[in-house]
């Protein structure tokens, strides 16, 4: 319901703190309650940004991601 309730800004701020939320509850399950650490998630989200900022870069740099 939000993305049709809320301009574009917003509803990518609230869009990027539900990713960051479901990263932060998946590392609280693997490490706190299993026991187990696992780099995957956050090379995944390394990933993401590295590809971003490489786009933004190949753009010229205009707007910001």
């Amino acid at each position: 319901m939000a993305p049709l309730a809320l301009p574009p800004y917003w509803s990518r701020f609230v869009t990027e703190i539900l990713i960051w939320g479901l990263l932060a509850m998946s590392s609280d399950l693997l490490i706190g309650y299993t026991g187990m650490i696992s780099f995957g998630h956050s090379a995944f989200f390394g990933l993401q940004r590295m590809t971003g900022a490489a786009a933004a870069l190949l753009d010229g740099g205009s707007r910001r991601t």
